[in-house]
């Protein structure tokens, strides 16, 4: 069975100025005007409010371990779903239902973790098995496929009962701010990708 949270470490960060500049390109953090909260709320259930027409309806519902949540976020999503699926408290129903577990990335640390994603979310992007990752079907200038880039809300509530799982949404990045994204990092090859993730 998988831990429940499993990193590769990495010492590739990125400064602020990188991160402020990633932030101003029109992903969710720049333009939907939420608040951090900081800390938990009582219950699952929180609404973002307008958020998703910041992202023309592109967000879905995803849970995490939360130790593993870092709010605002980006992220790849690096496997296929895997078989695993969390304990939660037995007057819940005894495990996370209603999600699929999949590997993610973020994108400054490379370090991995478990996410859960509704069952039910559009992620706009497949598994590209050479690759590795998650792809939008766009190729960049060099015939790789780019990945699809994706971002954490800035509010996360906790999962029913427990402390130990939250919940939150996730965005797709557009492909525009995508790119700008990928350049800011340093991320502009297939070579670069995988020196991040692998």
């Amino acid at each position: 069975m998988p831990s429940d949270n499993p990193s590769k470490p990495t010492e590739r960060g990125r400064d602020d100025s990188t991160r402020r500049a990633s932030l101003a390109t029109g992903t969710l953090a720049a333009s939907a005007g939420l608040t951090a909260t900081g800390t938990a709320t009582a219950q699952d259930g929180g609404d973002e409010g307008d958020a998703d027409d910041v992202q023309n309806g592109t967000r879905f519902r995803v849970a995490t371990f939360q130790n593993a949540f870092h709010n605002q976020a980006e992220f790849l999503l690096v496997s296929r779903p895997i078989d695993y699926s969390p304990d939660v408290p037995a007057d819940v129903g005894g495990n996370l239902t209603g999600y699929d577990t999949y590997v993610a990335a973020y994108l400054n640390t490379g370090e991995r973790f478990l996410l859960f994603v509704s069952q039910t979310a559009n992620l706009g992007a497949t598994y590209d098995e050479d690759e590795g990752w998650f792809v939008t079907g766009q190729t960049e200038g060099d015939g790789f496929n780019a990945p699809a880039l994706y971002q954490l809300s800035n509010q996360y509530n906790r999962y029913e009962g427990t402390d130990r799982l939250v919940t939150a949404y996730a965005f797709s990045v557009e492909v525009g701010a995508q790119n700008y994204t990928f350049a800011q990092e340093g991320l502009n090859d297939e070579e670069e990708i995988n020196d991040l993730l692998f």
